[in-house]
């Protein structure tokens, strides 16, 4: 399947679920709201953050650096495809996750509810070969805060408004 035609729930302000729509047309069309999850992977032993850079190819924020993130398929839940992100892209099946927020964002012609999640995990539960090393790396609270004007938007407000008060 083409990754334009995944489908989506699309929502209502509120976050209920009012139709589905595919990411082509969820991503083209910010009238169909739709939810994503992100994830800030933080190591319980080292006390740093995992970043990861965006290739540039990417659809948003090419060659910015990031925290994770996932499309919520539809019928998923946001704790599941929190789960389905920490396995597929990190390898990662044991870990303590907390909701830090839910804030909506508005793009040109998106429109995306984002629950942004806070997991924590030992260094050595993160399996990083996965991905080519020089595609991330752990940061420590103030390197983020330090090169904050290098990350994607949504990250950059996950770091201004939420992280610098709650690790």
């Amino acid at each position: 399947m083409n990754r334009a035609d995944e489908i989506f729930d699309v929502v209502d302000d509120n976050d209920n679920v009012i139709g589905t729509a595919t990411r082509g047309e969820c991503h083209s069309n910010p009238n169909l709201i739709h939810h994503t999850v992100q994830f800030a992977v933080y190591s319980s032993d080292t006390h740093k953050f995992l970043i990861a850079k965006r290739s540039a190819n990417a659809d948003a924020a090419p060659n910015m650096l990031a925290f994770f993130g996932e499309h919520i398929k539809s019928g998923e839940s946001y704790e599941e495809a929190l789960r389905r992100g920490l396995i597929e892209e990190l390898g990662i099946k044991s870990y303590e996750a907390k909701q830090l927020d839910i804030h909506h964002f508005f793009y040109d012609q998106q429109h995306e509810i984002v629950k942004f999640y806070l997991v924590t995990v030992p260094t050595q539960k993160v399996k990083l070969e996965k991905w080519s090393l020089s595609n991330k790396m752990w940061l420590t609270m103030d390197e983020v805060v330090a090169k904050v004007d290098s990350f994607a938007d949504q990250t950059r407000h996950w770091i201004q408004n939420i992280l610098n008060f709650r690790v």
